[in-house]
């Protein structure tokens, strides 16, 4: 009887383990905290800044491409007065682009020296509030701040729950880290990070300008098509129970490297 007992507590023990490990086997539409699965988000290195910078966190509205590209100068050569664009995502609701999640960021360097904050790529962008977005940036982001001076810049990022609504100045972000999903970093960053993604590269000559491209409608336009596949994609991921088709890895690896 004893022995029947001790089976008993060793199948039952055994059962219990491998249900938690089937529970925590990520895949598609099965990562905590991402799509419609609960839990929440796992976050593998925490963001920090660097020493003397102050960064303020602030939600903005949903935005469109017009809506950008009619906040820069008419002749599309100074952004003196607007934000600094910076990180990707978005995608098209028919033929309009729009950007799902905007975080308006002021950075503040407080010491004697030109700073550089790197937002790198898997940064996790957390909403506080029930039935919205969060975003995750594809690619790092660098940005440097002049001594003793404050930079405003306009971040967006790309959305991880298909089907809730995007960002809006009335919400809470924070920025707790990257991402501790490893089928996310597998299948989708580890093929992005030499990648040309954001739309900064897009807009400016060199990530310490504030003058624009000569370019400019067709950069953009080029920027919509790549951001809008690569949202399809996060969301096939988080949303989705079907593994990543070959055509949308091959167009991850097809896409341009980032020109150093």
């Amino acid at each position: 009887m004893k022995k029947f007992i001790n089976l008993f507590v060793i199948a039952s023990l055994f059962l219990i383990g491998f249900t938690a490990c089937e529970n925590n086997d990520e895949g598609p539409g099965n990562i905590p905290g991402m799509g419609e699965t609960p839990g929440e988000l796992e976050i593998k290195e925490a963001f920090t800044p660097p020493e003397d910078i102050n960064i303020s966190v602030q939600s903005g509205d949903e935005m469109t491409m017009d809506e950008l590209t009619n906040s820069l100068s008419p002749e599309l050569k100074s952004t003196t007065s607007t934000p600094w664009y910076c990180g990707g995502g978005g995608s098209y609701l028919g033929s309009q682009f729009k950007f799902w999640i905007r975080i308006n960021l002021t950075l503040t360097n407080t010491g004697n020296e030109e700073k550089c904050v790197l937002f790198p790529i898997g940064l996790i962008f957390k909403v506080q509030e029930e039935g919205y977005q969060n975003g995750i940036l594809l690619h790092d982001v660098n940005v440097c701040i002049p001594a003793n001076s404050t930079k405003e810049i306009c971040m967006f990022a790309f959305c991880l729950n298909k089907g809730r609504d995007g960002s809006n100045a009335n919400l809470t972000y924070t920025l707790p880290g990257t991402t501790g999903s490893d089928y996310f970093w597998n299948v989708i960053l580890n093929n992005l990070m030499d990648k040309n993604i954001n739309i900064e590269n897009f807009l400016y000559p060199s990530t310490s300008s504030t003058n624009l491209k000569s370019t400019n409608e067709e950069g953009l336009d080029y920027y919509a098509s790549i951001a809008d596949q690569l949202q399809n994609i996060v969301w096939t991921v988080t949303n989705d129970d079907n593994e990543l088709s070959q055509e949308q890895i091959d167009f991850m690896k097809s896409l341009p490297k980032t020109i150093e």
